[in-house]
């Protein structure tokens, strides 16, 4: 190769490094100005959730009602739990967008194994304590609430189960693809469970939750999804809860501020809320273009063993949800 022929080759391996070199700088800078632009939007969407939260915060009202809802740019929708098939082929006024329960169909090919040695025991201690709650033995502050959600979490994270034609056992939660967090009881003194501004009252009446947290569970990074289970030590009322829609809008907080979710714009959140009376409903929520719209299904009962079976399985697949819908920045 001649010197001329050399230089030439040299030339062009240095121009291809600074084109290659001046791309990537542009694709970083894309980036990076999509990700500043994603902060600040993101942002704007928790202060106004902050906007939300700070006016109910300082109401002691234990309930949001219907006009306190609407002044708030709340929208209350009401939740058609789907008992049979899906939502295909069942008419629904309002269909919910980002919790798709198991159908019926899949959920019946995943019955619990009776044979498995831990979950034949877990089941004889849950009708040992339902025996003993149903005898009078345990009621007051959150027993009742806590005796539903531990019946969820075990039902869904710790028994196993045997798909049909299959020889290897799975939980629900595995099956579903959730993953479980370990409660925190309490959600006083949270960092997004407290209002903005740095003068917060410190009056009882203000501050005192009558309620805790039971299990919750997160999907990976792709989806903001989270589903929670509340307890209340409060008799069950068909009104939305004070608590609930704090609890909401502090979970919308902490997943919107979570680097691992900078894409996301949507934080959907379900809750099971449980309640004196051995009582449970289940909200979804969303927050899009400055509104919050809860969805919120009417109390189903667990108190008697007849409605346990009637009833928990219903619950079952909405914890084993698909997370779908559109939660990212276009």
């Amino acid at each position: 190769m001649s010197l001329v022929d050399g230089l030439k080759d040299l030339v062009t391996d240095m121009s291809s490094s600074i084109a290659t070199l001046v791309r990537n700088f542009d694709q970083q800078r894309i980036a990076d100005w999509d990700d500043q632009h994603h902060l600040h939007a993101r942002q704007d969407i928790i202060a106004g959730l902050m906007t939300i939260f700070d006016k109910i915060y300082y109401t002691p009202d234990p309930y949001v009602t219907s006009e306190t809802a609407r002044d708030l740019g709340i929208s209350i929708k009401h939740l058609k739990l789907v008992e049979t098939g899906d939502y295909k082929n069942e008419h629904f006024e309002f269909r919910p967008e980002f919790f798709k329960p198991m159908p019926m169909g899949a959920y019946e090919l995943l019955p619990i194994d009776a044979f498995d040695v831990g979950t034949t025991g877990l089941m004889k201690t849950l009708d040992e304590y339902w025996d003993e709650a149903e005898s009078g033995g345990k009621c007051g502050g959150f027993t009742q609430a806590r005796a539903v959600s531990d019946l969820f979490s075990c039902l869904f994270s710790l028994v196993e189960r045997m798909p049909v034609g299959s020889d290897d056992d799975f939980t629900l939660q595995q099956w579903s693809g959730w993953v479980r967090r370990w409660p925190n009881r309490t959600v006083q003194g949270r960092k997004y469970m407290r209002p903005s501004g740095p003068n917060t009252p410190e009056s009882e009446s203000v501050t005192l939750w009558d309620v805790r947290f039971g299990d919750n569970w997160v999907r990976d990074d792709s989806h903001p999804h989270r589903t929670v289970i509340l307890e209340h030590s409060v008799p069950p009322h068909k009104g939305l809860l004070r608590s609930e829609v704090l609890t909401i809008i502090g979970l919308m907080r902490e997943r919107l501020s979570a680097q691992t979710l900078m894409e996301h714009k949507v934080a959907p959140i379900q809750i099971i809320s449980c309640m004196n009376d051995y009582q449970a409903r289940i909200l979804q929520a969303d927050f899009r273009d400055g509104k919050l719209t809860i969805y919120k299904s009417l109390l189903w009962s667990f108190a008697t063993q007849e409605e346990r079976l009637e009833n928990t399985s219903l619950f079952l697949r909405y914890f084993a949800a698909q997370p779908v819908g559109d939660t990212t920045f276009h």
